[in-house]
């Protein structure tokens, strides 16, 4: 019993009854098959042709050869629920026992059951496909995301080593600035040393001279001899202005230039100097300076209140340093009669301000080797 008869009551308004559609039979005798068009208490579809969607689709499915009764019916509910967005669902009450077929013989896939079928496959594909796509999607993303941690992760660890090797660096160039300095303090105090020991030696070879010197002078005359004016030791003033140091044989000035004087000038003034009417004056050697040393005398310099330590007294030194005939590149050096070491000078090693003092003190003393 086939039922395509679920409509509005067309006198609802006359009888009592308010419900909708059809309703169901529930006790069929045995051997039976009722089918309803719609679900119960729903309305079926007219449709726009001779016949309902739910008869249309019924005489199309019924007609498949070898498709059992039951089959028919899935087939009309499959394709009625797509032509309907799944407003009307058909239903079927059996008490069947054996197989019934409305087209008996080898079964047959309809044309439109088979396109169903294969419109089924098409979206059972699309959709595994579309899952493949966003599985692909989710691996891309998180392949991206992991080969992203690992740029950073590799340079954080760049940036470590970066920083690592510029810490060792900085070290090192602490650690090489540290040995510089140490090596300059450790030359600075073996130069020292040298000049202190330089200094000793001379004076142990001052005092040497000086001891001989005293023993040839107890056998001279104490009394001035002709054109002299005067004895100090080994020393011999005359009244020309010159003083002869009969130990080294060299006749000096008996005053020095009296005033500041630079090196070049110095040159120039005891090469032009005339004392005595004498033409070979020079510049003293910083050898022939010292035998004018003695530490163990002391007075004080004319140009400041510094003690200065003079052999004899019969050369008047003016001040601390007198120039000598020795260079060495760009310097230049004196004797300091303060402390008898060289004293060199370069204009451009020393501030300006203390090259001026120390220029200030230098004199210059013309010597001569006497005949």
């Amino acid at each position: 019993m086939i039922l395509d008869a679920c409509r509005d009551n067309p006198f609802g308004k006359t009888f009592r009854t308010g419900n909708r559609g059809l309703a169901i039979i529930s006790d069929a005798p045995k051997g039976m098959l009722i089918t309803y068009s719609t679900s119960p208490g729903k309305v079926a579809a007219d449709g726009s042709g001779r016949n309902s969607p739910y008869t249309e689709s019924l005489m199309r499915h019924m007609n498949t050869t070898g498709l059992p009764i039951e089959e028919v019916f899935k087939e009309v509910r499959k394709e009625l629920g797509r032509k309907t967005s799944g407003q009307q669902v058909p239903w079927e009450l059996s008490s069947l026992e054996g197989q019934f077929y409305f087209s008996p013989g080898k079964p047959v896939m309809s044309g439109t059951v088979a396109k169903n079928d294969a419109d089924d496959e098409t979206r059972k594909l699309e959709a595994e496909q579309r899952r493949l796509e966003e599985e692909r999607a989710s691996f891309e993303k998180k392949k991206a995301m992991e080969e992203r941690r690992q740029q950073i992760a590799a340079e954080r660890e760049r940036l470590a080593v970066e920083q690592e090797a510029e810490r060792q660096a900085a070290a090192d160039r602490k650690k090489a600035a540290l040995e510089e300095k140490r090596r300059k303090i450790a030359a600075e105090k073996e130069r020292l040393a040298a000049e202190k020991e330089q200094a000793r030696q001379a004076a142990l070879e001052r005092k040497k001279a000086k001891k001989k010197t005293t023993l040839a002078m107890a056998k001279r005359p104490s009394q001035p001899t002709a054109g002299e004016t005067g004895r100090d030791g080994p020393f011999i003033a005359y009244g020309n202005g010159t003083v002869l140091d009969t130990k080294t044989n060299l006749m000096w000035a008996a005053q020095d230039n009296g005033h500041t004087i630079n090196w070049s000038d110095a040159k120039r003034y005891c090469e032009n100097y005339r004392g005595g009417g004498y033409a070979d004056w020079r510049m003293p050697t910083f050898d022939e300076l010292t035998g004018l040393y003695d530490s163990s005398k002391s007075r004080l310099a004319t140009c400041s209140d510094t003690m200065i330590h003079a052999a004899t007294e019969l050369i008047n030194i003016t001040c601390l340093t007198v120039h000598t005939s020795e260079t060495r590149g760009s310097e230049t050096a004196g004797l300091a009669f303060a402390t008898g070491l060289h004293v060199w000078h370069d204009g451009s090693s020393r501030p300006e301000f203390l090259d001026e003092i120390v220029r200030s003190y230098r004199r210059a003393l013309p010597v001569r080797n006497a005949k």
